[in-house]
């Protein structure tokens, strides 16, 4: 057997020492993802995912960014805004390129809407 610490997958956690196989990692909640491999702290390490921030860090609760922003980064505290005139279709959008000229189209073609 392998006897080397293997750290923990993206996405899981594992905050007890001494354990020697992934199987003891643990997926974090809620659709929460980690930065990288080797979490070990659910509360800091499991964080919300893009298009998403934190409504409440201390309770742990992710919310979709809404209409009209955008959150590009995981563990966002706050969602950025799209600038002005621009909106975005929908929510939990992850890049300003979601942002588009608001109350117009513009299809395949080039002609508005």
């Amino acid at each position: 057997s392998n006897s080397l610490c293997q750290p923990c997958p993206k996405n899981t956690y594992n905050e007890q020492f001494g354990m020697v196989s992934s199987d003891a990692c643990t997926t974090c909640p809620d659709d929460k993802v980690t930065a990288d491999v080797g979490a070990s702290n659910m509360t800091t390490d499991c964080v919300c995912p893009v298009g998403t921030f934190f409504a409440d860090r201390d309770a742990g609760i992710c919310r979709d960014c809404p209409k009209g922003t955008f959150c590009p980064r995981i563990g966002e505290s706050k969602p950025d805004d799209c600038p002005a005139t621009f909106s975005t279709e929908g929510s939990r959008k992850t890049s300003d390129l979601d942002c588009v000229c608001d109350g117009q189209s513009i299809s395949t073609d080039g002609t508005r809407s």
